[in-house]
């Protein structure tokens, strides 16, 4: 197994499927690990159910998602340690991202100029209501689609 720690087995308490723990044996390299490299378990787990995955053809634009993703992960959870506060990963990203994006606006060269008309897009989802499904026999469709 491991030159670490010899074959010996402790006896560690381990979560049954009903809430209740209960006493179990278990390797020492294994209650070594799972002492030591807790932290990078739990990492690792988030970053696997969170993982965005990018559809680039780069591999450079894939290591670096994987990076920037590691690297929030591994401050929620340091932030969860030090603050006793627990939070979904996700509402812990949003609000970072959109400060990143509102940086990048203040600070870009070139701004947009905003247009005095509205686009055609903003008029339609102003009507949101002319979009919906009509009951009937026949398919539903939008009439505003319906009519084109």
């Amino acid at each position: 197994m491991t030159n670490c720690s010899g074959p010996d087995i402790t006896q560690v308490k381990r979560k049954q499927n009903d809430g209740k723990r209960a006493m179990t044996y278990c390797n020492t390299a294994l209650v070594d690990y799972n002492g030591f490299m807790g932290g990078l378990d739990l990492s690792d787990l988030k970053i696997c159910l969170y993982d965005f995955d990018r559809r680039s053809t780069k591999w450079r634009e894939k290591v670096f998602y994987k990076l920037l993703i590691m690297a929030d992960v591994n401050t929620r959870i340091l932030f969860q340690e030090t603050k006793h506060k627990k939070m979904p990963l996700l509402l812990y990203i949003v609000p970072e991202i959109e400060s990143l994006f509102a940086q990048d606006k203040e600070n870009a060269l070139v701004k947009r100029k905003k247009s005095d008309c509205p686009s055609n897009a903003i008029k339609l989802m102003l009507n949101v209501e002319d979009h919906l499904p009509l009951e009937g026999p026949k398919k539903k469709m939008c009439p505003l689609c319906q009519t084109k």
